[in-house]
């Protein structure tokens, strides 16, 4: 493939309309602009979905797939432990912040379901003081505040991240010791990518 006349079409890693039925239909059509006879079409994911498989048909003529690890055994790293509490709903916060304080010289990610618990909870913990710095990182942050947070997670030897799915996906997180799920993930590729954040 030559470099020299190539045009990239991108969308955000974890976005929910990254596939969106609106963005099948105009890929196409965006497509069909460059009469290039020769023309070469590549694709690429983190994950195979149902809405990228369609996308695929509509818009490749005989596709190839290939698989980074289409070889592999597992589709998590075979040095991850993975490991589940129960508890009662009412003592979750309490379970997560006797973790931290018993895991002070590791560094952690926490996943949230939402921006707005993830703020909730980072002024909670940030006043009882767990001592270890916490750290926050998701949708509703500025580019720039998302930077910040994030190159100042990855040169801490020991902290915490509190994060929505916008970290689980696309970003390397050298040296994470545990990945705590403060709540399911939606589906297995959600949990797959989460947990992949750490045993690297």
């Amino acid at each position: 493939m030559s470099l020299r006349r190539s045009t990239a079409l991108t969308t955000s890693s974890g976005r929910q309309d990254a596939c969106s039925s609106t963005w099948t239909r105009q890929l196409p059509s965006t497509l069909s602009i460059c009469t290039c006879l020769t023309r070469q079409t590549l694709l690429f994911s983190a994950t195979q979905t149902k809405s990228l498989k369609d996308l695929a048909r509509l818009s490749l003529q005989d596709p190839e797939y290939v698989w980074v690890h289409e070889k592999a055994k597992f589709s998590t790293p075979a040095t991850l432990e993975q490991n589940y509490v129960v508890c009662e709903l009412s003592k979750k916060v309490n379970m997560l912040f006797s973790f931290i304080r018993s895991h002070l010289q590791k560094k952690v990610i926490v996943f949230f379901a939402c921006c707005k618990e993830v703020q909730y909870l980072l002024r909670v913990f940030c006043r009882l003081g767990p001592g270890m710095p916490i750290l926050a990182l998701h949708g509703n942050q500025q580019l720039m505040k998302k930077v910040e947070v994030y190159n100042d997670f990855i040169k801490k030897k020991n902290a915490v991240l509190f994060a929505t799915d916008i970290a689980a996906r696309g970003l390397d997180f050298p040296a994470v010791n545990w990945v705590l799920q403060f709540h399911c993930p939606e589906d297995a590729n959600t949990h797959i990518h989460r947990v992949g954040r750490t045993a690297r």
